[in-house]
């Protein structure tokens, strides 16, 4: 896995500079209001106001700045959106929302296959602080679990699993779905409305 905290927002390897070599790299970096990307790996920065930073396909980074923004790392109109992606989500100051699934394109970062235990898809929120939320998109209660032991590099954080598998607890038949960093991140709790937006 990529240590997160060592690799900061603009410092990834498959995030390098402003014009990609390669199929995998012609994404582009965008600084300005409410930026969208491209389906390569995008670098997308906000503006010190509340914006709405979309990353559509690729492994993108996404930095919102000030205000309070809505960050989205996948093309959420597409076929299984962000499976095969690793985007970072950086919030910054404000009152941020990572979103991680809607009612229309259901969960977001699900690996293929119906058996599950996946963790080639997630998402990195950096920085989750008081006062910012995760949506997720729920069916029934219990479809999520959470990890908050999850090592990352020389760190812990908490993972967010999607429960695939249906068995109680988290299990290899579960679905990495984002893996949370930051102030707020050890005391998530799956039942607390001011931490988390379910779409049903």
């Amino acid at each position: 896995m990529r240590n997160l905290t060592s690799a900061p927002i603009l410092a990834s390897s498959r995030h390098s500079g402003n014009e990609h070599k390669g199929n995998e790299h012609k994404g582009k970096r965008l600084e300005q209001a409410n930026p969208t990307g491209t389906r390569f790996n995008d670098i997308l920065i906000g503006v010190e106001a509340p914006d709405v930073v979309v990353g559509l396909g690729g492994s993108d980074v996404l930095r919102g700045m000030g205000g309070n923004d809505t960050l989205i790392g996948v093309n959420a109109l597409g076929k299984n959106p962000g499976r095969n992606e690793t985007d970072v989500l950086y919030g910054a100051t404000g009152a941020d929302t990572f979103v991680l699934g809607d009612f229309d394109g259901g969960v977001y970062y699900l690996d293929k296959g119906n058996k599950g235990g996946g963790k080639k898809s997630y998402a990195g929120i950096q920085d989750f602080e008081d006062g910012d939320k995760i949506t997720l998109r729920c069916y029934e209660m219990g479809e999520y679990e959470l990890d908050k032991n999850y090592r990352v590099g020389n760190t812990i954080a908490t993972a967010i699993y999607y429960n695939k598998d249906g068995r109680a607890g988290i299990s290899r038949g579960d679905d990495l779905v984002a893996v949370v960093q930051g102030s707020g991140a050890a005391s998530l709790d799956l039942m607390n409305n001011n931490q988390f937006k379910w779409i049903v």
